[in-house]
């Protein structure tokens, strides 16, 4: 099954970095021609090298927040500047300037897009004004007088209703007991109020005997105080523009563009870079207003590509250095064809393992080694063909492959009853060893019946799984197909029964 491709000789390569892509281009040729069971050709032809221009454009939003807080009292307003009301709106057309100045400056804009700070973050906060003005509650006084003393600072006593005295308790105002006096009140049946002390007068609560009270509005500072605060965020994105490059390629560009630039600015060999950008002299323009900018860039790639032959045919090959640490390889579906016997050879075989067997004893071991992990078949066709044979033609592969690990699949959950009748037996020997179901039918308790049956019919499930996922994956290299079937649910009730009669009679060995 040797085929061989014809490519055109053209003079020397004297280009470094189309000699580098030959090479690369070579190796995906030697595996993707093993991969298909064809003898790699010779490449010996012209490699068409073209720098292809991607833009970018990083987009950036700020915002500019001003709130404000009422403070009672004075506050201590350090280096931030006290001013009228009227003077606020200046004070904050200054401040929102500088921040532009300071984050959205051509310079600032480009680093940050050099860096790939594109994420939503706070710049800037501050206080940028206060206003003070006379407390309305106490006119700038600070205090106002008591209400409930009428700035006296007492008031008349009320627990001994203005009489100075309070009936004695410890003789209930008798004077005594018999004829014996009272020597708390001296046998006159009251004593002085605790409160007043018989003066009458009680200390006021609401000012503490001051007469006045302090302003509850400025703290008694007479001064209320508004502070004008402002906060300054941004967040950014990036965007492409059109590209001649391939969707994989522009994904892998994207990629290093988020990465940032704030290190190289190339990325290649000693022959200058696979990719470069123009990031650092990038274009910065306004948007709709002045908080909205876009910083317009272009990334350059290099994308060789080699046209040839096979078999009488035009193919090609690009290679493209987007995809790092490796290049980015791309044939054309020119060995499609070259599945064609390996999909008849699978046809032929009806269980995973002798698929896998039939392939590589015909001469295509690479396509059996796709098998080891079958789920991940797509990934290593393009991994091993690099495009030369499509997912399409691979499909039906993958298709039959997978249809034989369900019909498998079906037949191992059927045979999965060794292990759990085993296992059960097992169990149930032990649990009549030691009289388990003996106990529970001395306890003639329906619940210990049901619970012994339920763990019974629980094991014997879980270990029918088992013995069914152990014989898909050891056949077909996959979970697929696997879960509980026939054999399980016929053990897990045999089981059930099993140990809910045992119990039930009260079996014991």
């Amino acid at each position: 099954m040797n085929q061989s491709a014809t490519i055109s000789k053209t003079e020397d390569q004297q280009n470094p970095l189309a000699k580098k892509a030959m090479e690369d281009i070579s190796k995906a040729l030697k595996r993707a021609c093993a991969f298909a069971n064809v003898e790699p050709p010779v490449l010996d032809g012209d490699v068409a090298s073209n720098r292809v221009k991607t833009p970018f454009e990083a987009l950036f939003s700020f915002k500019f927040e001003p709130t404000h807080r009422f403070v009672n009292g004075d506050v201590n307003a350090g280096t931030i500047p006290v001013v009228r009301p009227d003077k606020v709106a200046a004070l904050r057309l200054e401040l929102r300037a500088s921040m532009l100045d300071r984050f959205a400056s051509e310079e600032a804009l480009r680093a940050r897009t050099i860096k790939a700070d594109y994420k939503t973050a706070k710049l800037f906060e501050t206080d940028y004004a206060v206003c003070k003005d006379t407390c309305d509650g106490c006119g700038g006084a600070g205090r106002f007088q008591c209400s409930p003393c009428g700035g006296v600072g007492s008031s008349r006593c009320t627990n001994c209703f203005n009489s100075g005295r309070v009936r004695c308790t410890a003789c209930s105002g008798r004077g005594g007991t018999g004829n014996i006096p009272c020597t708390y009140c001296n046998t006159k049946g009251s004593v002085l109020c605790h409160q007043c002390n018989g003066t009458l007068e009680v200390q006021c609560g609401g000012c503490r005997g001051h007469g006045n009270q302090t302003c509850g509005g400025c703290g008694g500072d007479g001064i209320v105080s508004t502070v004008y605060h402002a906060t300054f965020s941004v967040s950014g994105k990036v965007e492409a523009g059109p590209s001649a490059l391939s969707k994989d390629n522009l994904t892998s560009l994207r990629v290093w563009v988020l990465a940032g630039f704030s290190k190289p600015l190339t990325f290649g060999d000693d022959s200058g870079g696979h990719m470069e950008t123009d990031v650092k002299s990038a274009v910065v323009s306004r948007g709709a207003n002045d908080l909205e900018y876009k910083t317009s860039f272009n990334c350059y790639s290099t994308v060789s590509r080699v046209e040839f032959l096979f078999e009488g045919k035009r193919a090609w090959v690009e290679h493209t250095k987007t995809s790092f640490p490796i290049a980015k390889i791309s044939f054309s579906n020119f060995l499609d064809g070259k599945v064609e016997p390996a999909v008849a050879l699978a046809s032929q075989a009806y269980t995973p393992s002798a698929i896998r067997k039939a392939l590589k004893d015909g001469g295509y071991p690479k396509i059996a080694e796709c098998f080891d992990k079958p789920d991940d078949f797509e990934f290593k066709v393009k991994f091993e063909t690099s495009g030369a044979v499509s997912l399409k033609a691979a499909k039906p592969l993958e298709a039959h492959y997978f249809q034989s690990v369900e019909t498998f699949a079906r037949g191992a959950l059927r045979r999965a009853w060794k292990l759990p009748v085993l296992v059960v037996l097992g169990g149930w020997w032990a649990a009549c060893r030691y009289g388990i179901p003996q106990a529970a039918a001395d306890m003639e308790s329906p619940l210990w019946m049901a619970g012994l049956a339920f763990v019974a019919a629980l094991v014997a499930l879980l270990v029918s799984n088992f013995e069914g996922r152990y014989a898909i994956v050891s056949e077909a290299n996959t979970v697929r197909g696997w879960r509980a079937g026939p054999a399980a649910y016929a053990c897990a009730i045999a089981a059930a029964a099993l140990f809910w009669t045992s119990s039930y009679y009260g079996f014991k060995i």
